[in-house]
């Protein structure tokens, strides 16, 4: 069962790259659905994906590392606004976070607490 809950944390970064990668074009989904609250399939699949993405960071709460899915999700509540460059540094950060949690669990086995 943990492997599985590490592959659902995985795709969590796939996710995130996701994200990194177009990070322009979703912000300007989210701008324009808040003008015009007509939602278009592409921000649909965002929205699921991201609702999938926060079932993962709180099911990871009760993990061994829940200190760094806390970190992400209190990054998470740090308003954006219109700057992309501050997303995309979010996203670097969540990826790095990511990639540890899973390496942490399957090579490293670092204790921090």
């Amino acid at each position: 069962m943990e492997v599985i809950f590490y592959i659902a944390v995985l795709l969590c970064t796939i996710i995130e790259i996701i994200q990194l990668s177009d990070t322009k074009r979703i912000v300007n989904a989210i701008y324009r659905f808040k003008e015009d609250e007509k939602m278009t399939a592409n921000l649909g699949i965002y929205t699921l994906a991201s609702f999938y993405y926060w079932i993962i960071l709180f099911i990871g709460l009760l993990s061994f590392q829940w200190y760094f899915f806390l970190l992400i999700i209190i990054m998470g509540f740090i308003p954006k606004g219109k700057y992309i460059w501050i997303r995309r540094v979010d996203s670097l950060i969540t990826i790095s976070i990511l990639l540890f949690i899973v390496l942490n669990k399957f090579h490293f086995h670092i204790n921090l607490f």
